[in-house]
């Protein structure tokens, strides 16, 4: 319908012809504005889109008060002056457009964590830099968990170092044991040595007694130490035997207590896991700035009571954070412009309060997909705000500078 009308434009023969073209413009334009400001409240589109359909209707009211005046009135081809005017210079070609100023970077912070705001040290209008604090919730049940898991890695440490005093203990039981068994290998020397004693003492007191020499008592008493040899000698055989069986079970206590020791560890690092959980669990209860900027809304004050993010349908954020040193210019191209415009054209910038100001910039971004309700493409053209005078939602317009479009 606009573009219709703006070819309805072109072919006004009269001044009031003209003005009731604008009119007509200016009642579609209106209409747009009034649709787009009610699906910006439904949630149904962007408030960019709003402010921008508001620009265009204010342009169009100035032409048309301008035009009844008798001012600059569009005439019979020429290059229009209005919302998107397009004014001819040699090779290249200039379109004016509406345009919307934003922040370069906006961020709204929720809380991560349900508690109560204990602190807030900014409020709307204060510049903050990167990783500043901003607020701070009171998570009592966080604490107390951080706490719980401090003493239970306390706790895993501890037993580590008991684990450690078990292995040494094992191999210290195992150094006597292995002792026990020289001590018991020694006696079964000394027991067969005494043995192989009485044994020869024995032949010799049988055959003295075969000679008739000694009486068979003796020979008697004779046989009874050489037998108790021979049991002294296997006793101190089954002693190194029963000494050798626990050494493979002090072996067996060291391999145990060791392994002991690595369950500990890893007690320690179950620990130290569920610590650092909760320790990232209670900073997220402080909320910090992510980037130099300004605080442009807060949503509560301290001894609210706050839900995380994740567990209520709440869209208020605790507080809104936007960069201004380079703010984000907006403009909707129409369709029959867009393959003219690139990255890199020159740019123009009025806005609307600040009179007499020009600021140059160029194209910096380009949307390379139209909005299939509107017909156009959004263009974003960066522009640095080094003294904070230009502020986000703030009207302007926008001179693009783009290839003559071939006849």
């Amino acid at each position: 319908t606009r573009m219709l009308l703006e070819a309805e434009l072109d072919l006004c023969g009269s001044d009031k012809e003209r003005i009731t073209v604008l009119e007509k413009i200016l009642a579609e334009a209106a209409e747009t504005e009034r649709l787009a400001d009610r699906f910006a409240k439904m949630g149904q589109g962007h408030q960019s889109t709003a402010l921008m359909a508001k620009a265009g209707r204010l342009r169009i009211e100035i032409s048309l008060e301008r035009a009844k005046a008798g001012k600059d009135l569009p005439q019979k081809g020429a290059a229009r002056s209005g919302p998107d005017a397009k004014i001819k210079n040699g090779n290249q070609q200039t379109t004016t457009l509406p345009a919307t100023i934003q922040a370069y970077e906006s961020v709204r912070l929720f809380a991560q964590v349900s508690g109560v705001l204990k602190k807030q040290t900014v409020d709307i209008g204060d510049r903050v830099k990167r990783g500043q604090m901003l607020a701070v919730l009171e998570a009592v049940g966080m604490e107390g968990q951080v706490k719980h898991d401090h003493a239970a890695l306390d706790q895993a440490r501890a037993r580590v170092d008991l684990a450690n005093v078990n292995v040494a203990i094992a191999e210290a039981d195992l150094e006597t044991v292995k002792l026990a068994v020289k001590q018991a290998e020694g006696i079964v020397k000394s027991a067969a040595a005494s043995a192989r004693f009485r044994a020869s003492q024995l032949k010799r007191m049988n055959d003295l007694l075969a000679q008739k020499s000694i009486d068979e008592k003796i020979v008697d008493e004779a046989k009874e130490r050489h037998e108790a040899a021979v049991e002294t000698e296997q006793s101190a055989k089954a002693a190194v035997g029963t000494a050798k069986a626990q050494i493979v079970a002090g072996m067996a206590k060291i391999q145990q207590a060791r392994a002991n020791v690595n369950i500990t560890k890893a007690g320690v690092a179950v620990a130290q896991a569920n610590l650092e959980k909760s320790q990232a669990q209670l900073s997220l209860a402080t909320i910090d700035a992510p980037f130099d900027g300004v605080i442009t809304q807060r949503g509560y004050f301290p001894g609210d009571f706050i839900r995380s993010a994740d567990r209520t349908n709440n869209d208020a954020p605790l507080l809104i954070v936007e960069r201004m040193d380079v703010m984000r210019v907006s403009v909707a191209i129409p369709d029959r412009d867009v393959s003219f415009v690139n990255v890199g054209d020159a740019a123009e910038i009025e806005i609307d309060a600040l009179p007499g100001k020009k600021f140059q910039a160029k194209v910096s971004r380009i949307a390379v997909a139209l909005d299939p309700k509107t017909r156009s493409m959004s263009v974003e053209i960066d522009l640095p705000n080094p003294t904070g005078a230009i502020y986000p939602g703030m009207t302007a317009r926008a001179t693009i500078a783009f290839a003559k479009r071939k006849e």
